[in-house]
Formats: structure tokens, C-alpha cells, sequence
């Protein structure tokens, strides 16, 4: 996607995520419309955020994850004098990239984010 067709300007940061799936249900929608419901097994994991906006965020993780799931992250992004802002999040996995170096590339779509 071309910087001009983003709907939120995105700020290279320094920091790191922490995220998990929770447990229970979760309902995605498919192409053809159909609703399927499938139980989501706990993940955890951790990564380091390459860059955020108020619409999303991208990490990377070695954490094997897939495409639609929901996360539930907690962010803290390093500051100047040795500050951190954190921030808490949910949202669902829109891209995934396996790197050659080995882990994932992941961009998440922001559902909530609270200061």
C-alpha cells in the first residue's frame, strides 16, 4: 500500500509489545459472507514494534501466529530521558510476513487503544 492511500500517518518507534490471544470463541467472517466460529487456543508472546499510528501497529515476533486473529497487546514505547509510554490494545492480524531471518512481520489492525 502506497503512503498516500494510508488513512494514519505512521511514527517509527522504539518499544516493545506483549500480546496474547485470551481464551474462549472467536467468530471471523469469511469471503463468501459465511460467519465461522472456531476455539482459539492461549498465545503469548512478545515482539519489538517497528512503527504505529492510530489505526495500527507493526511488530515483529517469533511467535507463530495467523491471519484474523484477535490480539490483546500491551505496548510500551521508550521515550526520551528514560521515559516510557504504555499503552494497551486490541486488535486483528491484517498481514503476516515470514522473514528470512527467521519470525514473523505482523501488522494489526487497531479495534480499542487506551492511554
Amino acid at each position: 500500500m502506497s503512503k498516500e492511500n494510508r488513512s494514519a500517518t505512521r511514527y517509527k518507534v522504539i518499544g516493545n509489545i506483549e500480546f496474547d490471544t485470551g481464551t474462549g470463541i472467536t467468530t471471523t467472517k469469511t469471503t463468501t459472507g459465511v460467519s465461522v466460529t472456531k476455539d482459539i487456543e492461549f498465545i503469548y508472546g512478545v515482539g519489538d514494534i517497528c512503527n504505529i499510528s492510530t489505526g495500527g501497529i507493526c511488530f515483529i515476533t517469533k511467535t507463530d501466529l495467523e491471519l484474523d486473529l484477535m490480539l490483546r497487546c500491551s505496548i510500551s514505547i521508550y521515550k526520551k530521558e528514560n521515559k516510557r509510554l504504555n499503552l494497551r490494545c486490541e486488535g486483528k492480524i491484517i498481514r503476516l510476513d515470514k522473514l528470512e531471518a527467521g519470525g514473523w512481520n505482523v501488522a494489526l489492525s487497531l479495534k480499542t487503544l487506551e492511554w
